[in-house]
């Protein structure tokens, strides 16, 4: 064989190779296709806050071979700036959205905006008619008024703390707190949306009930400092710091919702959806329990969330 006849079946022999090769890539994408994006929207979603949601999130997307995209974000001025966030995540290309939507007219926002694609709100309490995985703000408010019934006797004053946007959800919880408190005897001294440690050291009253994470932070910071002398420090509340500060007593009782369970589940409806499921995702309302110190430890669920924190 001569030279050029050499070369001739080298090329043939690497074209061939090739051939090959590139069969074997298409077999193989084809067996092993894109995984589904859900992607996932909070307020301030690198916070702690967010543990127990993003852990339930990961096993569900682990079980049912779906990636999760957590959507950085910073606090949220108001709905209209979620929203914003919510379409960039729509563009970006995820296939599904899970969105703890600030308040109510966020909800309503989210839903006139009818996305192409599933979306299911997780944490709320929306007036609208959207699929959600939900808190049953009856229960949450039960449960914070019979700890305080079960610690003190009627007569004392109690001071609300609720969220800074005017959540539906916090406002349900407080009304029903006080609800019941009042029927106890008890009086309420306030209501504040939205309030820091200079607020919290100016209005006092004998029992302080903080219904978000940030007015629950700065109470038992400065109950930890001694600077809360004579107030007991009640709250609505789902963080890692949360249950610090309840071993730690400066937070004597917690309204202690599940949130694993709501990223769990929040996953496990969309990829039933996107796997064609036409009646997914379905709404479910997560159970709430009342947290003392002494129940922490003897709950697994609790300790493996605070394993994991951050």
């Amino acid at each position: 064989m001569n030279e050029r006849g050499l070369t001739f079946v080298i090329i043939e022999l690497l074209l061939g190779c090739f051939a090959v090769f590139c069969i074997a890539m298409m077999i193989g994408s084809r067996r092993t296709p894109h995984k589904k994006q859900i992607a996932v929207i909070v307020e301030d979603s690198e916070s702690d806050v967010w543990v127990p949601l993003k852990e339930g999130a990961k096993e569900a997307a682990r079980e049912n071979n779906v990636d999760i995209r957590f959507v950085t974000t910073g606090t949220f001025d108001n709905a209209a700036d979620q929203v914003n966030s919510v379409d960039e995540a729509v563009n970006d290309g995820c296939n599904a959205l899970l969105v703890v939507p600030v308040n109510d007219r966020a909800a309503w926002l989210i839903k006139k905006k009818n996305y192409r694609i599933p979306v299911l709100l997780l944490i709320s309490d929306s007036s609208c008619d959207m699929k959600s995985i939900s808190i049953d703000p009856r229960e949450a408010g039960k449960k914070l008024a019979e700890m305080i019934m079960d610690d003190t006797d009627g007569a004392l004053t109690v001071g609300f703390l609720t969220d800074r946007h005017g959540s539906r959800l916090t406002g349900q919880i407080r009304k029903e707190t006080a609800s019941i408190l009042e029927k106890a005897g008890y009086k309420e001294a306030f209501t504040k949306e939205g309030a820091d440690q200079k607020f919290i050291k100016a209005h006092r009253s004998d029992i302080l009930v903080c219904l978000t994470e940030e007015s629950l932070s700065a109470a038992a910071d400065l109950a930890g400092q001694k600077r809360l002398s004579g107030v007991d420090v009640y709250g609505f509340g789902f963080a890692t710091e949360d249950v610090y500060q309840l071993d730690m007593e400066n937070i004597k009782g917690l309204a202690y919702p599940d949130i694993f369970r709501t990223g769990y589940y929040g996953v496990k409806e969309m990829t039933a959806r996107l796997n064609g499921d036409p009646l997914k995702p379905k709404s479910r309302v997560i159970r709430t329990r009342s947290l003392r110190k002494e129940d922490i430890f003897e709950n697994k669920e609790i300790m493996y969330i605070i394993s994991r924190r951050s």
